[in-house]
């Protein structure tokens, strides 16, 4: 663990409790901050781009960065497509009766989407430096002995 001493002063967050959190991202120049804050999430994660964009610089200039926050966002809309059918056909599956039939059903229409919402959680792994992500990894879980 280490201690960050903050020097940037940011007021910009409607819930001013949380301008901390934004003084202590812009410190350590993090790549973005991960939160469900409602507070923190209308701020436009664009801000950056659209900061080169503005002082003239071109597209080569931040075009990795956009290349990054698309990839983020096309395997999350992927994930939340697939949980959300996987949810209705798990749903679907609970209200059958018989324990065969609902293993079957199960079997045949709520596991076929564990590959695909794997697939795209590993791929949102890969963006993520090792060292920035706290957590194993599901391919690091494969190894640990």
């Amino acid at each position: 663990m280490r201690f960050i001493k903050v020097t940037t002063t940011v007021t910009i967050c409607r819930d001013p409790k949380d301008n901390k959190f934004l003084e202590l991202a812009l410190e350590v120049n993090a790549a973005c901050i991960v939160t469900g804050d409602k507070d923190l999430l209308v701020l436009n994660p664009f801000e950056n781009i659209r900061g080169l964009k503005d002082l003239g610089l071109g597209e080569a200039t931040y075009k990795a960065q956009l290349d990054i926050i698309n990839k983020i966002s096309e395997h999350v809309n992927f994930i939340k497509s697939d949980i959300d059918e996987m949810v209705n056909a798990r749903k679907t599956a609970n209200k059958i009766e018989d324990l065969r039939d609902k293993a079957i059903a199960y079997d045949e229409t709520v596991k076929p989407f564990f590959q695909a919402i794997r697939y795209h959680v590993d791929k949102l792994e890969q963006l993520v430096d090792d060292s920035l992500w706290p957590l194993p990894k599901f391919r690091e879980l494969l190894f640990i002995k």
